[in-house]
């Protein structure tokens, strides 16, 4: 059993200093958006189905329980496969730290 009351510190290597946007979308199997990028990072998480996730001109599939992590100004896209549906949760936020 471990010590009850025991404060054990902390190193911060990662400090998110605010949340821009959250999204929770669920697209049809002809979804596009043009590429675009803004100064904030941003995971996309695919909840069901899957998508072409294109970052720089480069497309990668993420399945479900996939995620993919963006740097800011990437120049990305997300498509859906033409043939299912797909549900994607996207957050966009600032962050802090070596780790960044």
């Amino acid at each position: 059993m471990g010590a009850v009351g025991v404060i054990v510190p902390v190193k911060i290597e990662l400090k998110v200093t605010g949340f821009n946007s959250v999204y929770y979308f669920e697209h049809g199997k002809e979804f596009y958006h043009a590429p675009e990028s803004h100064n904030t990072w941003e995971i996309v998480y695919v909840d069901r189905g899957e998508i072409l996730a294109i970052t720089d001109g480069v497309a990668c599939t993420l399945g479900e329980g996939k995620a993919i992590f963006r740097e800011p100004n990437e120049l990305h896209s997300h498509i859906s496969n033409g043939e299912s549906s797909n549900n994607i949760f996207v957050v966009s936020f600032t962050a802090e730290g070596q780790m960044m």
